[in-house]
């Protein structure tokens, strides 16, 4: 997680988390009557068609996963749990813990063996077999294609209130006590960026402005801070568990004015800077006319809402707005004798059970249906239970969901015809670019497939503009960072336009300082030079330097904030920062605000790319004031490391992340993503700097050591878990640094930590430890470094150069194997490579293609030492040099044999 507080584990919420631990075993214990409590991922095995049905691909599989079967970009994000249930409603806490669940099965299937697996890793058709004694139930799980998949952005808003900034809410979040206004169950909420509104008002106007908040997660006041800010009134801050309790509703009553006349009333509520949990809520709100006699009481009753201009139940704008409809598909089928097959909705909405079409809705829409109908319907708890006719041997089920469901009576289509058109859909139609990394490995290849579908299924368009995400659940926004993490996967794969859009997208998020930010209340000082570093990356990999050129104002407004930022060091006297940056938010587990010597590194990095931006464009003298102002951060930035340098308690000099960091109460992995995301993109990373190479040598030693599972341990949030995306980031680290057997071991751990589904919990416990997870359950970040990582492998982007085969595992060498890079977009110009084993493994041929599409500094270099290791000599049975240097624009061959 890049800039973002992980609000799972951050201060006093690790608490709770112990309530929603999920236990994992061989054998997956599943009681009829608790269903959905119930959700151990219990063995990772697969029954793939690429695989032995007994493999195991996935040993360290997360207790908890979720898996998106949506399509790219759309505003719908269904996803589908261990358990072979839809998910829906995820709210701001628990936050990868779906309030609404849909499940097919028996009621008599007690104790159950479960087993997912994705059939072709590229179509997101989930497939998940329960099976016990002679009972077995195998559940298929995907989207319907609609009618027109383009286009799936909308405008957040009705033509009376519009909401901006995202659309991240859910319905039936809190259970407020009887007698109060329904609208306080469901919930808007924003992660780590404020909640926005605007409601059509006569312009000028004047209103009274009611806000209301319940709830649901937190345990006590001052656990969710937040300021609302309403056009014409002053700035207040809210508590909402200050004076009341959980599921408790309380109202801010206050005041309006159209102060701009333009017939729109600003409705906001940021985080407070004080807060703990930088995430907002909002429940619903009122707006009434400025003399209206109102009081709380009849705002909670809800005996004021017919009176209210404006009542908005908030969080339910996706299926409010939304202009058309998505619908959900479980197609079961069911063996054994004498079985009940049911549907069980664990919901907080108030579903309704319609005897007469057999139709499930929700405020009078169709929300479930199936084929045969449900015989009955009846609630348990918070459980609906649909029973099914005993014996029935396949059931059709779909869920709908989108503003345009209609009341009328619901055709259950074809489900195995459906499933057919969606594995079309995505072979042919999807708007993803094609996979151009071939493997002899099926699970890395299962891997590779599923991530770049994640990556765009996790994408949004909000307000009409493009967005990389995080994640589909609690980092369902925008990062700004992603646009490097996730679109580096989509240049690599050809899709510059995507990369271009996003970028434009965050223009709209620069300050008039130059900043650009995403996030708050925290500031991330790396969001400014990760986002230009990913401009020039775009235009000299795109070959767009006429855009970049269109666009330099944009970028000499953010290298000024970066100056000025260093400039900002030095009016503090004595600060141990003094020529660097100053304090903000540094992530990665470290959550007090400080100086971080990640933020310098990118700053570095985008003086270095822009450097070479500007000569390209003949801005000499913009080139020369940025290599000035380089050389001042190096000289800066070697007086601190060096004063900053220590031992950790097994012997390893290394440097922490926190500037003057003395304190030794930080373990030493903590927060050090920020010393292993940059390396790939900095030159003076591997220079001749001996401060620099004592500092790679001393952190990769120290993270070394602190390895359980193949990843590091304790390096982020959770104090005894290891974080996925970072063993992608940890690999490319020994790959630089020229370790490749090093490297593809700790990608191996990764894929080892990967779910059924191929998708990856950012943060889980070690196994010994426990089942405990945190972060986003189908992590896109996760997915975007895996495919970094395991193309380095093979092809190796340094700032200066190209390196062929240097992670090259001898797994790959076998008889009768075949590797393949396909026309792979790099800064440098689009490479192929092939490697083909013959059958009897004595023969391999190597090819590698780099066209020059520019004039880049550096060269190639094929590295050879995986070939020697796995035995192989040239033709004549010379022993092979350790490397070949070739100029841009070369075609390779090499024949190799085994002697």
């Amino acid at each position: 997680m890049i800039g973002r507080i992980n609000p799972e584990l951050h201060g006093h919420f690790l608490k709770h988390l112990g309530a929603a631990m999920y236990w994992r075993a061989t054998v997956m214990v599943v009681s009829t009557r608790r269903f959905f409590l119930c959700a151990a991922l219990v063995s990772a095995s697969l029954l793939s068609l690429s695989q032995p049905s007994n493999s195991t691909w996935f040993p360290f599989a997360p207790a908890r996963h979720l898996a998106a079967i949506g399509f790219a970009d759309d505003w719908q994000k269904t996803l589908v749990t261990e358990s072979g249930s839809l998910a829906y409603d995820f709210g701001p806490g628990p936050y990868t813990f779906p309030r609404t669940e849909v499940q097919v099965g028996m009621l008599e299937l007690t104790h159950a063996t479960v087993q997912q697996w994705l059939p072709d890793a590229a179509t997101p058709v989930v497939v998940t077999h329960s099976f016990a004694e002679d009972l077995s139930t195998l559940v298929r799980a995907f989207a319907l294609v609609p009618e027109a998949v383009t286009g799936t952005h909308f405008s957040g808003g009705t033509a009376q209130v519009i909401r901006l900034n995202g659309l991240s809410g859910a319905n039936g979040w809190a259970t407020p006590p009887p007698g109060t206004d329904p609208s306080f169950a469901n919930v808007a909420w924003g992660t780590n960026r404020p909640i926005e509104y605007l409601v059509r008002v006569t312009p000028g106007s004047r209103k009274q402005v009611a806000l209301g908040f319940c709830e649901s997660y937190k345990s006590g006041p001052g656990s969710r801070v937040m300021t609302v800010e309403i056009e014409g009134d002053s700035l207040r801050e809210v508590d909402p568990m200050a004076d009341r309790g959980r599921n408790q509703p309380t109202v801010l009553l206050t005041s309006g004015h159209d102060v701009n006349s333009d017939g729109r009333l600003a409705i906001t509520v940021h985080p407070s800077s004080r807060t703990p949990d930088p995430n907002v809520i909002l429940n619903a709100f009122w707006v009434f006319p400025a003399d209206a006699q109102i009081s709380v009481d009849d705002i909670l009753s809800g005996g004021a809402s017919s009176r209210a201009e404006v009542h908005w139940s908030c969080g339910a704008e996706l299926t409010e707005f939304a202009p058309n409809v998505r619908t959900d598909a479980l197609l079961a089928t069911f063996e054994g004798e004498r079985f009940t097959p049911v549907i069980r909705i664990k919901t907080r909405r108030p579903l309704i059970f319609d005897p007469v079409t057999s139709v499930v809705r929700w405020h009078g829409r169709p929300f479930l249906a199936s084929r045969p109908v449900p015989t009955s319907g009846r609630w348990y708890g918070d459980t609906l239970l649909l029973t099914l006719p005993a014996g029935s041997r396949r059931a059709d089920i779909v869920v709908m969901q989108g503003n345009s469901v209609g009341a009328e009576l619901v055709r259950v289509p074809d489900l195995h015809e459906e499933e057919i058109r969606c594995k079309d859909y995505w072979l042919h139609e999807a708007p993803l670019p094609r996979m151009r990394i071939r493997v002899p490995d099926a699970r890395m290849q299962y891997l590779l497939d599923a991530s770049l579908r994640n990556i765009y299924q996790v994408r949004e368009i909000v307000d009409g503009r493009l967005q990389y995400q995080p994640g589909p659940t609690v980092y369902r926004g925008l990062w700004l960072c992603d646009v490097l993490i996730s679109g580096n996967i989509s240049m690599m794969f050809g899709d510059t336009a995507s990369v271009r859009t996003a970028l434009e997208t965050g223009f709209h998020h620069q300050m008039p300082n130059g900043q650009f930010r995403s996030i708050y209340p925290s500031v991330s000082m790396i969001e400014t030079p990760v986002f230009l570093t990913m401009m020039f990356r775009y235009a000299r990999t795109a070959g767009n330097q006429a855009w970049l050129e269109r666009n330099w104002a944009i970028v000499q407004k953010g290298m000024g904030w970066i100056e000025s930022e260093r400039m900002r060091t030095f009016d503090e006297p004595g600060a141990p920062y003094a020529g660097l940056l100053p304090p903000g938010f540094v992530d990665g587990g470290i959550s007090y605000r400080t100086a971080d010597y990640g933020s310098v590194w990118w700053a570095m990095i985008t003086l270095e790319h822009g450097i070479q931006a500007a000569r390209d464009l003949g801005r000499d003298t913009e080139a020369e004031s940025w290599c000035e102002l380089l050389g001042k951060f190096e000289r800066s930035f070697h007086i601190a490391a060096g004063r900053d340098m220590r031992l950790d308690s097994l012997g390893h000099r290394f440097l922490p992340v926190s500037v003057a960091e003395t304190t030794l109460t930080i373990p030493p992995p903590r927060g050090q993503y920020a010393f292993l995301l940059p390396l790939p993109y900095g030159k003076f990373f591997f220079g001749p700097d001996t401060l620099m190479k004592a500092i790679l040598q001393g952190n990769l030693a120290m993270l070394d050591a602190r390895v359980a599972e193949g990843l590091i341990v304790g390096s982020g949030w959770m104090n005894d878990g290891v974080w996925s995306w970072l063993g992608a980031i940890h690999s490319t680290a020994h790959l630089l640094s020229g370790n490749g057997p090093a490297a593809w071991n700790i990608l191996k751990a990764v894929a080892d930590h990967a779910s059924p589904l191929a998708t990856w919990m950012e943060e889980q416990q070690l196994r010994a430890d426990g089942p405990r997870t945190s972060g986003d359950g189908s992590d896109a970040e996760a997915s975007a470094f895996f495919i970094q990582a395991l193309g380095s492998l093979l092809v190796l982007e340094r700032p200066d150069s190209l390196v062929f085969c240097a992670g090259v595992p001898g797994e790959w060498l076998q008889p009768g194997s075949r590797t393949t890079v396909e026309d792979l977009l790099t800064g440098h110009g689009p490479v192929s490579l092939r490697l083909e084993t013959s059958s009897d493994g004595k023969d391999l041929s190597l090819l590698i293609q780099a066209t020059q599409t520019h004039a880049p500094t550096g060269g190639i270099r094929i590295d050879l030492t995986p070939f020697s290791r796995a035995g192989f000599r040239d033709a004549q049975g010379t022993i092979l040099l350790p490397s070949v240097q070739l100029p841009w624009g070369s075609t390779y061959k090499l024949p190799l044999k085994r002697w």
